[in-house]
């Protein structure tokens, strides 16, 4: 499940000509967090009105497929000092997907 999570975001933030950074599943079972970093294609910094938009969007998605029975805490934001860090170093990881908790694992092993 965690492969078709992070290509239904990807997917949504194409359009917005944003790209997923990182995705991080936290939260519990009854109440999953969803935590998305995004950057933005062009290179320019990610603003507040990016990542209203990617929430929106991503948001949207996510009601209609019913994610985690539609009881979810979505967060979208820029990964910032992470990104420049990662940029100087020139070791940018590839897009991946953490799950901060086992449960946070098997709620989405079971949907």
């Amino acid at each position: 499940m965690n492969d078709a999570l992070q290509t239904l975001v990807i997917k949504e933030l194409g359009p917005l000509r944003l790209e997923l950074f990182e995705l991080r599943l936290g939260g519990t079972k009854g109440r999953p967090v969803l935590d998305v970093r995004i950057d933005r294609t062009d290179g320019e910094k990610v603003t507040v009105d990016d990542c209203a938009r990617a929430s929106r969007q991503i948001e949207a998605k996510l009601d209609e497929v019913s994610f985690a029975g539609s009881r979810y805490v979505l967060e979208v934001s820029s990964p910032g000092v992470e990104l420049q860090t990662m940029q100087s170093k020139a070791v940018r990881k590839p897009d991946r997907v953490k799950f901060e908790s086992p449960e946070s694992r098997a709620a989405m092993v079971k949907k």
